[in-house]
């Protein structure tokens, strides 16, 4: 099974403890006496081998139609909140659904891009989409006035901005978009009994939804977005 190594807090591996959905998995495999070898390594590189069937599943991943395509998702482990975050200071107004604007949008390799964004961004011809290896390095480039926007979920985008500067700048969640995705844990449709390994997750996943080891993972993810904003809204 594999997971990647850098989409906190869900699964990241310089936390401390790596990431509120390798908790949650861990302690469904746990129910159902799986023993299993996690592998943690980059997301396109887990999503080729998982359609090799060289992993048996990998998480935690937005489903789009591509995926769905080759794999079989889980009931959701959590819901996410997806943002614009940009510089508090740009002044500009942005609409991304003009075609006159020309806009820098930054997603790092691996990130899938929300499918209800994708029509919101068809007829604009003027996005130019930076790919750096991190999210970190989006938030950089940010800073620096490479990058214009950043799409990303909530909680993800103000742990990446508290991880990475010491003085964050002054940085904002811009209203062009707002929408809710759910995260998955991914099983290959090819793999040998791939529908009953889901149907035994899933029926584990709900009972520890509701045991107080998974109240407080989830407890773990509202607290941090409860918290007194780390930018200016």
């Amino acid at each position: 099974m594999g997971t990647g190594p850098a989409y906190p807090p869900f699964s990241d591996a310089k936390m401390v403890v790596p990431g509120v959905a390798t908790q949650l998995v861990e302690l469904v495999l746990q129910g159902l006496d799986y023993q299993v070898e996690m592998r943690r390594q980059p997301w396109n590189r887990l999503m080729r081998e998982a359609r090799n069937l060289e992993l048996a599943a990998i998480y935690p991943y937005v489903v789009t139609p591509e995926r769905a395509k080759d794999f079989l998702a889980s009931d959701p482990l959590f819901h996410i909140k997806l943002r614009f975050f940009g510089l508090a200071d740009d002044g500009r107004d942005w609409d991304l659904g003009s075609a006159e604007q020309p806009v820098r949008l930054c997603r790092p390799n691996g990130y899938a891009l929300n499918e209800d964004l994708r029509p919101y961004l068809q007829h604009h011809e003027e996005i130019q989409w930076i790919r750096p290896n991190s999210l970190e390095s989006c938030f950089l480039m940010l800073e620096r006035g490479r990058v214009d926007l950043i799409p990303i979920n909530l909680a993800t985008g103000r742990y990446t901005i508290k991880r990475t500067f010491d003085t964050p700048p002054s940085i904002r969640t811009i209203e062009l978009f707002e929408d809710d995705a759910t995260l998955h844990l991914l099983v290959p449709k090819a793999r040998p009994g791939a529908e009953a390994l889901l149907e035994r997750f899933n029926r584990e996943l709900a009972r520890v939804k509701l045991s107080p080891a998974g109240k407080r993972i989830y407890e773990q993810v509202d607290q941090f977005l409860s918290q007194e904003p780390l930018i200016p809204q």
